[in-house]
């Protein structure tokens, strides 16, 4: 009876002290981002003027970045859009175990600069890409017909 209650002590007190950084382990610094166009097969761009996908397409993101990208289709207007984000909810149980530790501050440090505090605000996106004009030379953006969903990590 007595091994146990010391197990469960050393399993308590390892929990307190391993506690840090644990948002970004279990949520990781990138989350996977679903973007989708009509019409289908525009190519997105991130701030370098990198390819890195064509619709329909799931792309990881960093967390703690905001990302500006460019969504383009031959014969269609390009959209700007702006990947921002939030605190991640479902992170703060872990951010707060960590308080529990003498070392809490430098655990919850690790998992901002990780970014695993931080969730994508709109992890699916939907853009509804406007039709160039034959007499058209404006480079107007596309609208956002709907941001859908929330995702899981």
């Amino acid at each position: 009876m007595k091994n146990r209650i010391y197990a469960g002590l050393l399993c308590v007190i390892c929990m307190v002290i391993f506690s840090g950084c644990l948002s970004t382990l279990v949520f990781g610094r990138y989350q996977t981002v679903e973007f989708s166009t009509e019409p289908s097969g525009a190519s997105i761009y991130d701030e370098d003027g990198l390819n890195i996908g064509i619709t329909p397409v799931k792309i990881p993101l960093k967390r703690k970045r905001v990302q500006q990208l460019t969504i383009k289709k031959d014969g269609y207007h390009s959209a700007e859009i702006k990947m921002t984000r939030t605190i991640n909810e479902k992170a703060l149980p872990f951010f707060l175990l960590a308080l529990a530790s003498p070392d809490a501050l430098i655990y919850n440090i690790f998992d901002i600069v990780g970014g695993g505090v931080f969730k994508k605000r709109q992890p699916i996106r939907h853009l509804t890409l406007q039709r160039l004009e034959a007499d058209s030379t404006s480079s107007r953006s596309a609208t956002i017909q709907s941001n859908i969903g929330e995702s899981t990590n």
